[in-house]
């Protein structure tokens, strides 16, 4: 770098390096540099959203990703760094678009079919949650959040036994899983 100080791809790397050692302040430093060179390098905006999602920074992540996404409309890590982030923000219908569009390109994809779910869940869009959990589990049968995800919907529904049913199928293959014990026991109030 110091014989080439102009040169934002070096800067990249460097910051890149220090990322996957989990120097996130260094890194952050690094591909400022790069930014500073090239304002509109997609990776470098890309990763330091990344890194400032993992920092909780969720809304200057989301000025970052929201950048790079101005660059390549489709790409699946900020679609999903950004999906993600309006999720944790309560915003679910600015989340959706991410994760449809998403989904377009990758239809299995298991991660954003949740994510899917659970906005709609929040939507309270029942049985449109219930298609894409039914979509997860036709991928994978032992998916145990889409499992007890099933069971919320089925609980939320009043329908009890099917609730339980779901946290029990979750609770065979993961037994220590607090979520799913979690929402057993509140079914297990309501119905003593």
């Amino acid at each position: 770098i110091s014989k080439d100080p102009k040169n934002a791809e070096l800067f990249y790397h460097k910051a890149y390096s220090l990322e996957q050692n989990n120097q996130l302040s260094e890194s952050l430093e690094s591909y400022d540099k790069s930014l500073q060179l090239v304002p509109n390098y997609f990776d470098a905006l890309l990763h330091k959203g990344l890194i400032l999602l993992k920092l909780n920074q969720q809304k200057l992540s989301l000025e970052f990703l929201n950048n790079a996404l101005k660059i390549i409309p489709n790409h699946f890590d900020a679609l999903f760094a950004k999906g993600k982030i309006l999720t944790n923000l309560g915003k679910f219908s600015e989340a959706l678009p991410c994760f449809d569009l998403i989904l377009e390109n990758n239809p299995n994809s298991i991660d954003s079919l949740l994510y899917k779910s659970i906005l709609l869940l929040n939507l309270d869009n029942t049985n449109l949650s219930l298609s894409y959990l039914d979509k997860i589990l036709e991928i994978d049968n032992k998916h145990v959040l889409a499992l007890i995800y099933k069971g919320k919907i089925f609980s939320k529904l009043s329908d009890y036994d099917n609730a339980l049913l779901f946290f029990d199928n979750a609770l065979k293959i993961e037994p220590e899983n607090s979520f799913a014990i979690y929402n057993k026991g509140l079914v297990l109030s309501i119905l003593n």
